[in-house]
């Protein structure tokens, strides 16, 4: 065995511990774990972007989604918050427009 791993340059220690984590599967078992640690990497991946959803909603169309969500479907405020990705405080801030020239102001959490 000690020739083995001398030959492919691995310690006897490494192959002791890949076989008794690898020993009893067959190859279909090996490439599913594979394409599982692969689908796992892309979740990790997505997770840590923020998810698909802040892609494809601006942060003003996320707050809409939170009042509809909020109103619609017996959610919690903070819980619908998280989930979409605001500030509780982006939720209830309403613009109050300039008495002389009717324009909001500029700034605020998302219009």
């Amino acid at each position: 065995m000690a020739d083995l791993c001398r030959e492919h340059g691995m310690s006897s220690a490494s192959f002791y511990k890949w076989r008794s984590k690898y020993g009893g599967m067959d190859a279909a078992l090996l490439s599913e774990m594979k394409a599982l640690a692969e689908e796992n990497k892309r979740l990790k991946r997505m997770y840590a972007e923020g998810g698909a959803w802040k892609k494809v909603a601006k942060p003003s169309q996320r707050k809409v989604i939170v009042q509809w969500v909020v109103q619609n479907k017996s959610v919690s405020i903070g819980l619908a918050c998280a989930t979409f990705g605001i500030s509780e405080t982006c939720y209830r801030y309403r613009r109050v427009l300039n008495a002389r020239t009717r324009k909001s102001p500029t700034g605020g959490c998302y219009g």
